[in-house]
């Protein structure tokens, strides 16, 4: 019998390891700097908040981080969906910032991949598994982002979206995935948490919370 697990989404360590793995994957880096905008470069934006959720995650003692970077380098996509799978990671969380044209246009978006059904069922007990499994990650990822964005609303007075999208770190990850774009550069609302500071601590801290919350429940992290 196939079963789907809801919330949490119990997700086992890795082989040969006691703790889970999250990997964080800070966007851009070296040759692509990402949004440029006000002395604000976005590769670098998203190393300083990646460095900061790794302890925040890391404090939780079943908990390990891996990297697609750990310094200003330019990694390909693949090469970010393939460290993950060597890290055996659990989970897949990759931060980025946005800019807009409006100084008005603000706010937190939480993407992830939606689930479509394939064009053809599947024909024996290995694709239907595959199926139920891509299913999973899916569903999970969604839960995801939905807990993400509702505690970055609830707690930090932020405006905070969940967006379905088809992003290759996204798409091709073989564990639950979220690309986070934590603000845009261009809102002067949106700054007050990602310059460095009391603020963007309080952000890194939620989005850390309720990607545990994910892995042992709201109550159990919210006790620790």
């Amino acid at each position: 019998v196939l079963s789907l697990s809801i919330a949490p989404a119990h997700v086992a360590p890795g082989r040969g390891h006691d703790k889970v793995a999250i990997h964080l994957d800070a966007g851009h880096g070296g040759s692509d700097p990402g949004v440029v905008y006000g002395g604000f470069q976005e590769s670098l934006l998203t190393l300083a908040i990646s460095r900061s959720l790794s302890g925040q995650l890391e404090k939780y003692g079943s908990v390990r981080t891996s990297w697609s970077r750990a310094d200003d380098r330019n990694v390909p996509l693949g090469s970010r969906v393939a460290m993950a799978g060597v890290n055996d990671a659990g989970m897949f969380l990759s931060i980025h910032a946005d800019v807009s044209g409006d100084p008005g246009t603000s706010g937190f978006r939480a993407y992830y991949f939606p689930y479509s059904r394939p064009s053809d069922p599947p024909l024996n007990y290995a694709s239907l598994r595959e199926e139920l499994a891509r299913y999973q990650r899916s569903f999970e990822s969604r839960q995801w982002a939905r807990s993400v964005a509702h505690g970055v609303e609830l707690d930090l007075g932020i405006k905070a979206r969940v967006v379905e999208a088809d992003l290759l770190v996204l798409r091709e990850t073989s564990m639950p995935a979220i690309l986070l774009e934590a603000g845009f550069v261009s809102s002067e609302d949106d700054l007050q948490h990602l310059r460095e500071g009391a603020k963007r601590d309080a952000l890194v801290q939620v989005i850390a919370r309720e990607t545990l919350s994910r892995l042992y429940g709201s109550q159990e992290v919210r006790s620790q």
